[in-house]
């Protein structure tokens, strides 16, 4: 559940390896909208009970100070821990001046199932290095390909200034030792009702790999500001049993128009 949400907040599966006729890409834009002391929270909700939270934040790279050290985790609550224990960590460091990121640890503990994963990204030569596994090498095929953390604050990136109903930002991505084609589609601006008051938004569909866990292609919505920041607020989804809600409910240091609480 808190996988596939932290991803994009989420979305690990969220991907289409063609995209559809008669689409129009969107751009990024050159500045790098999101720095260090960036914090955000959000309440994870199964169904009406809140099951949990996820936080992502920004740090200073001890390992370069000119790259961003940014950790998404997520955790249930004690209640919850009884019907299924969640302990997630997730990090990435990210070069904003190339928009890639240069290193990925991913260890997560899910009901009994854990999961450690340390690659290391070569863009110039276009291959990812698994450093818990002999270092053993994958190729990657785009210059711009993320990792699951990375690809949540590339899509902040997104220059919105012509954007229009139907138009596609593209995500390359690198998940689980494979490609993936990540396609998240405008759907129109939408003044939405949150604990922070009411705040101007954008509302996209992640294309999704139908099956599996999804009901069907549009089963996920996600909200973000209409501003610089692109801040996500609010992310909807129907699974194949009950639907799962991430709201968020604190932010410091980030960009935006929405005011603290």
């Amino acid at each position: 559940m808190f996988k596939r949400l932290i991803i994009y907040t989420a979305a690990i599966l969220l991907s289409s390896h063609t995209p559809p006729e008669g689409h129009r890409s969107v751009p990024i834009k050159d500045e790098v909208v999101f720095q260090k002391g960036e914090y955000m929270r959000f309440v994870v909700a199964y169904g009406m009970v809140k099951a949990g939270e996820a936080e992502l934040s920004i740090q200073a790279s001890a390992k370069n100070d000119q790259h961003l050290h940014i950790v998404g985790t997520g955790k249930s609550y004690s209640f919850f821990d009884v019907f299924f224990k969640v302990r997630d960590r997730y990090e990435t460091y990210f070069n904003p001046e190339n928009k890639v990121p240069t290193e990925f640890v991913r260890d997560i503990n899910e009901g009994g199932y854990k999961k450690q994963q340390h690659y290391i990204f070569d863009h110039e030569h276009n291959w990812v290095y698994d450093k818990r596994n002999g270092y053993k090498s994958y190729a990657i095929d785009h210059e711009h390909t993320q990792d699951m953390i990375s690809l949540f604050y590339y899509a902040r990136l997104l220059d919105t200034k012509d954007l229009r109903p139907g138009d596609l930002l593209y995500i390359p991505s690198f998940v689980d030792e494979e490609m993936f084609r990540f396609y998240l589609e405008f759907k129109g601006r939408e003044v939405l009702k949150t604990t922070f008051g009411k705040v101007n938004t954008l509302k996209f569909t992640p294309l999704v790999q139908e099956g599996r866990v999804f009901k069907d292609k549009e089963t996920m919505t996600i909200w973000v500001t209409d501003d610089d920041s692109h801040m996500p607020v609010l992310l909807k989804s129907k699974l194949r049993v009950g639907s799962i809600r991430l709201e968020l409910a604190e932010h410091r240091g980030v960009n935006t128009d929405v005011p603290q609480k």
